[in-house]
């Protein structure tokens, strides 16, 4: 797998967590902060950054 197309499948999958958080009907707001990232804060304050790490993903499999 290429860098393109590993940033591709990260979108897609960041995309589709989005989607499916948004529909579950939980008490969470999700977010894209950049390319790559997306924050989902939940009603207590808390939050979890998923990030889909490209930069490691590289250094790790040249």
């Amino acid at each position: 797998m290429d860098e393109s197309e590993f940033i591709r499948l990260a979108e897609e999958t960041l995309q589709e967590l989005d989607r499916r958080i948004e529909g579950s009907g939980i008490d969470a707001d999700c977010e894209f902060k950049g390319t790559g990232v997306l924050e989902i804060e939940f009603g207590d304050g808390s939050k979890i950054i998923v990030n889909s790490q490209v930069a490691a993903r590289v250094a790790a499999f040249p």
